[in-house]
């Protein structure tokens, strides 16, 4: 969570979790998480919006930590092309 925190995902207000089930909270004015959702998929990451304003990452148990880093690359990608 801490990568995640150190890329400031633009519109996301929390950031919370345990172990890597983690949710991104946004901001009402971000747009809705399912927007988020489809552009994270079309990118090759799959979440789920569980809420109107919260994204839920849950990956494997197995992630390495290139897997990692490349989840919060592609987070920081999509958040700032929707920004």
């Amino acid at each position: 969570m801490a990568a995640l925190e150190a890329a400031a995902l633009p519109g996301v207000v929390a950031i919370r979790g345990r172990g890597l089930m983690i949710a991104l909270d946004l901001d009402a004015r971000a747009g809705g998480a399912r927007r988020y959702c489809e552009a994270l998929a079309a990118a090759g990451l799959l979440c789920k919006e569980t809420h109107d304003h919260t994204i839920r990452l849950a990956p494997p148990l197995v992630l390495s930590d290139e897997e990692a880093d490349a989840i919060v690359a592609t987070l920081a990608r999509v958040f700032a092309e929707l920004a």
